[in-house]
């Protein structure tokens, strides 16, 4: 999980060990960010995006916005439900931001 609200914040899981070192998720997030903001640009006629899941082979990436203060983006195994996984972390996002 990373996290970027103006200082960027990064941890796994414990006991798993990422397939993605330290400075690949910093410019992985500040991509992230970049196509989110493309997103946006499209609010006026589709409405605001609520969050973007990504299927890779090896993971699956969701990136789920902080309002204006930033974006969340969650790796996952390939055989997580991710949809089911979207309300969960959607709660815990309201909690903390």
């Amino acid at each position: 999980m990373a996290i970027y609200d103006g200082h960027f914040k990064a941890k796994y899981q414990k006991g798993i060990k990422g397939k993605i070192k330290e400075e690949e998720i910093r410019n992985s997030l500040a991509e992230a960010h970049l196509r989110w903001d493309f997103r946006k640009k499209w609010n006026y006629r589709i409405g605001k995006p609520s969050y973007s899941i990504e299927k890779y082979d090896k993971i699956n990436r969701v990136t789920i916005p902080l309002e204006e203060q930033g974006l969340v983006l969650i790796t996952t195994e390939t055989n997580l439900n991710v949809q089911d996984l979207i309300p969960k972390i959607n709660k815990i996002c309201r909690m903390f931001f």
